[in-house]
């Protein structure tokens, strides 16, 4: 018997459920919620380095801290630009697991993200 390829699939039948702002399955779009998410990485971010400071307040930390904030920062850059305008600029990372999985050669193809309509 042949495939019925017009056939709908399971996904296609399913009533959608309405989406959330914090659903963790989809991408956040509203610029405020993005706003608010990059103010609370840089709070986390300064509390942690000021805890840090505080604990032990010397040259030597002061100096790896600034090295290390700054080799962090530089890898992000690499990790989500260099690596996307120069190296492949086909490929859509998701994160840090599909840049490792795809620098390790075990993701050599993905297809571009589409949006939903």
């Amino acid at each position: 018997m042949p495939a019925n390829h017009n056939r709908p699939t399971p996904h296609a039948i399913r009533k959608p459920r309405p989406r959330t702002p914090f659903q963790p399955d989809m991408d956040i779009t509203n610029p405020r919620i993005l706003k608010l998410k990059g103010i609370l990485f840089l709070l986390l971010g300064t509390l942690g380095a000021v805890i840090l400071l505080i604990r032990s307040f010397d040259f030597e930390t002061c100096a790896l801290l600034a090295i290390t904030i700054w080799s962090f920062c530089r890898f992000y850059y690499f990790a989500f630009y260099v690596l996307h305008e120069y190296a492949d600029p086909q490929f859509k990372y998701a994160g840090l697991w599909d840049l490792m999985l795809y620098l390790m050669g075990w993701k050599k193809h993905r297809p571009r993200r589409t949006e939903h309509v």
